[in-house]
């Protein structure tokens, strides 16, 4: 296993309107959450440096607002558990890679 450290250099979350109703007002949002990140090795040798995205669509009901304001609360943690899990997933496919290469025969 390789000893890795992840910085996570920035967190971008965005929202924007994908649909309008009839009366001008908005009927769905589209939010994105980015992460740009890297990964050092115990040397401080960048290993990876990468970005993560994930969107979700979503109604909005303006008479609602309370309501649709605690539901887009949950669904930027849900982005954000969905990135957690994408850099995991590198951290996972470093490892692997790290762990195939030591394994290796060498050839001299």
């Amino acid at each position: 296993m390789v000893q890795l450290t992840l910085h996570v250099l920035k967190t971008e979350t965005t929202r924007q309107a994908v649909s309008i109703k009839k009366n001008a007002s908005v009927a769905e949002y589209d939010m994105e959450i980015q992460t740009w990140f890297d990964f050092t090795d115990s040397d401080g040798r960048t290993i990876l440096n990468d970005t993560v995205s994930t969107r979700q669509t979503y109604r909005f009901d303006e008479e609602n607002i309370l309501g649709k304001n605690k539901e887009e609360a949950e669904i930027k943690v849900d982005l954000l558990n969905e990135i957690a899990r994408r850099i995991i997933l590198r951290i996972n496919a470093i490892n692997d890679l790290a762990l195939q290469e030591k394994l290796q025969p060498e050839t001299n």
